[in-house]
């Protein structure tokens, strides 16, 4: 298995933002209305009513953004603002499956760290800090098994053929460097964002939203392309053997 190539995909990602950025704006614009409405007070809308379209709106933007990634021209532009297919059905599927999964793993290990609890604080000398160093190893497994999974949704968008067993199989060999990938950014962004200081203005507000939204774009390339990268690959491998046999 080759190696994902981490600095190609690095420089490839604001090259494409850049070039696509029309689309983007295009596909995400339900999204980005929405929120400016909901951040300004107008929306008037039950609870209920206004999660359910926010998970509408965010579903529309992500996959147009893996779409702006991954297909020519034509086909992101004959991609609907206002659309709901195989695509955002399959995408939301893939997360809520992916979300109980995550539950039937944590629940179990949640219970032997309660268990587990008293012995760690009575053996150990952290005290107080016991909770969160026995959680560590039940985040990094959760963190190892949605990244080892997370091709699925660029896959999906695409309205391609997909399961867990072919994301783990072809991100085999990669599992670091797309943890770097896809991992990294997130957390250095949220412990920059976490240090900054709370200032209640609109401006500093919309400043911090657009930050946010731009990691959110630059990590949504990183997937697409780490996703591109090794199905290509994956295809390649497949295709030799059969030339060989």
């Amino acid at each position: 298995m080759q190696a994902l190539p981490i600095i190609k995909i690095f420089k490839e990602v604001p090259i494409r933002i850049f070039t696509n950025y029309k689309s983007f704006l295009r596909l995400t614009s339900p999204f980005i209305i929405y929120s400016i409405f909901s951040y300004l007070g107008f929306n008037t809308l039950l609870p209920v009513v206004d999660f359910l379209l926010s998970i509408v709106f965010a579903v529309l933007a992500i996959v147009g953004c893996h779409r702006v990634f991954l297909l020519d021209k034509e086909e992101v532009m004959q991609t609907r603002i206002i659309r709901w297919g195989r695509s955002e059905a399959s995408f939301i599927g893939w997360w809520i499956l992916i979300g109980l999964c995550g539950v039937l793993i944590v629940y179990p290990l949640m219970y032997l760290f309660t268990n587990a609890h008293s012995s760690i604080i009575q053996y150990t000398s952290l005290g107080k800090d016991a909770p969160l160093v026995a959680m560590i190893p039940v985040l990094v497994i959760i963190c190892y098994i949605f990244l080892r999974c997370s091709l699925v949704f660029p896959a999906a968008s695409i309205e391609e053929e997909t399961s867990f067993s072919w994301s783990w199989s072809i991100s085999k060999g990669n599992s670091l460097r797309l943890a770097f990938l896809i991992g990294l950014i997130p957390m250095l962004s949220s412990a920059i964002f976490e240090s900054l200081p709370e200032i209640e203005t609109i401006l500093y507000s919309a400043l911090i939203e657009l930050l946010w939204s731009i990691i959110v774009l630059f990590e949504i390339g990183l997937l697409s392309l780490s996703y591109q990268w090794l199905n290509n690959n994956q295809e390649r491998i497949t295709e030799y053997h059969h030339d060989t046999v």
